[in-house]
């Protein structure tokens, strides 16, 4: 009971949820079915930003969510949808299956382009599938990690694929593999992209990594961040709780949390709990 009780809180929060309890209860159902069936795939549409993308037939992890709750499968890819311009250029670090990727390359245009950052081989053959299922030619896909260097790491697998990380935690699945680590910097220069928009990172613990891969070029383009701030998991790595914070804060950006219908709540201090937040240059 008190585990129903925690998932129907869960659901009351999800913006899909409130529009139409009916058809997301239907759609979980539906998909505990599909994943039963034991199909490797399945096509999920998401017609307010022109795209479609197969995912992995599991009850966990996020293709259930997607699943579920379609274009409104969280709040910040409503608000990336909305501020990816026609000629704008996108980074999306930790893509997993695409999703953010698809929706910013559409958005984007032709004139536009997304990098697009995976690790781990399955995802991002998935990713790779979805990009030419969408025929988006604008998209740079690349199997890497991306930290503060160059150099070799560890990815261990979550049963959630989304939540694999670069550190050993609880939920693994007991494998891994060997993965390329660079920096956005690095990719960035090498392609001669001066001129960066907009940065989504989604890198279970590793944020502040990341930022310190690209600091040089947040502080010329300034861009907008969408970024996960997970204090556990970087405590769990041995980075500073609040790093990534306290960097993004140096750098010259407030933070905010997208709200129920858009709306944008200032965070004023470092958060103790996982939360996503959209962060502006002052």
């Amino acid at each position: 009971m008190i585990e129903l009780a925690r998932q129907l809180r869960y659901l009351a929060g999800q913006d899909a949820f409130r529009r139409n309890p009916a058809s997301v209860l239907g759609r979980l159902t539906a998909w505990r079915a599909i994943s039963v069936m034991g199909r490797k795939k399945h096509v999920i549409d998401l017609p307010s930003y022109g795209v479609s993308m197969a995912v992995p037939s599991e009850w966990h992890g996020i293709a259930k969510l997607i699943f579920a709750y379609r274009d409104f499968y969280d709040r910040e890819l409503v608000w990336l949808s909305k501020n990816v311009s026609p000629g704008s250029v996108t980074v999306d670090v930790g893509a997993s299956f695409g999703i953010y990727t698809l929706v910013a390359a559409r958005a984007a245009g032709i004139s536009g382009q997304v990098f697009s950052f995976e690790p781990a081989t399955a995802a991002f053959d998935i990713l790779k599938a979805n990009v030419d299922r969408n025929r988006l030619t604008n998209v740079h896909a690349f199997r890497c990690a991306l930290g503060e260097r160059d150099g070799e790491g560890e990815l261990y697998h979550h049963r959630d694929s989304s939540r694999n990380s670069l550190a050993h935690a609880a939920g693994m699945a007991g494998t891994s593999e060997s993965v390329h680590l660079t920096t956005l910097g690095k990719v960035l220069d090498t392609a001669g992209v001066e001129k960066v928009d907009l940065i989504k990172i989604d890198v279970e613990g590793t944020e502040e990594l990341v930022l310190k891969g690209c600091s040089t070029m947040v502080r010329r383009a300034r861009p907008k961040i969408i970024i996960e701030l997970s204090p556990a998991r970087a405590s769990a790595i041995g980075l500073r709780a609040d790093g990534a914070w306290q960097l993004l804060a140096s750098l010259g950006y407030k933070m905010y949390e997208i709200a129920s219908g858009g709306r944008l709540c200032r965070v004023e201090r470092s958060p103790q709990r996982l939360i996503n937040v959209v962060a502006f240059p002052e």
